[in-house]
Formats: C-alpha cells, structure tokens, sequence
C-alpha cells in the first residue's frame, strides 16, 4: 500500500510530531493486522521533517517507519529535498512485514533546474 502525505509546516516540530505520530502509529497498526489484505506500506510525501536527527524523524521510526538503507548512505546534504539541499522534508519510508521485501536500493532525483 502506499500512502501519500502532505503535511502541513505549521510554527515548528512540535506542530508536526503529532500528525507525524499518528500516521506512523496507523502504519504500525495497519502493518500488524493479520486480517489486512496489504500490511506492507510505503509512506511517500513532504513530511516536513528538517533532518533524520530530529524529534518528528525519530519519532515516526519509533512506530516501524524505515528509510531505505541507500538513502541513509547518501547522507542529508546529497539527499536534501529543498531547494538548497540543506533538509530533507521529502521522505520515503517503509514499514515492511517482511524486510527481503524491500530492495534498499534509492536514490534522489532532482528535477529543478534553476530560475
């Protein structure tokens, strides 16, 4: 399944680590519930979240939520999703009931071309 999420930026982190919390709660639960047709899910979207050391970052992991293992390698700055590559609001996670599911092969591609 995936699930595609917009989140709005509001005046800080806090403002995000509820919402943030809750779809990593739903995900969780979706991804344990034996009567679900799909429990693996991939979160995709602007999460609004600054960097991986972050309270709202640490906070979806804490629920299954994973970055793939290749966009971890990369690093923030190379796979910083705003315009000065300085954040990573963009995410991509899984939460996956097997992890041989998933490839952990990502990558950033970056489609701005400048003003």
């Amino acid at each position: 399944m995936i699930v595609t999420v917009h989140l709005r930026w509001g005046k800080g982190e806090e403002e995000r680590l509820v919402p943030l919390k809750d779809l990593a709660k739903w995900a969780s639960k979706r991804g344990k519930d034996e009567s679900g047709f799909d429990r693996d899910i991939l979160v995709v979207g602007d999460m609004n979240i600054p960097s991986r050391d972050s309270v709202v970052f640490r906070a979806v992991r804490r629920y299954g939520l994973r970055l793939a293992k290749a966009l971890g390698e990369l690093g923030e700055t190379a796979a910083g999703t705003n315009l000065s590559r300085k954040a990573t609001y963009d995410q991509i996670l899984h939460r996956a009931t097997n992890p041989n599911r998933f490839t952990d092969h990502a990558g950033v591609v970056d489609c701005y071309m400048g003003d």
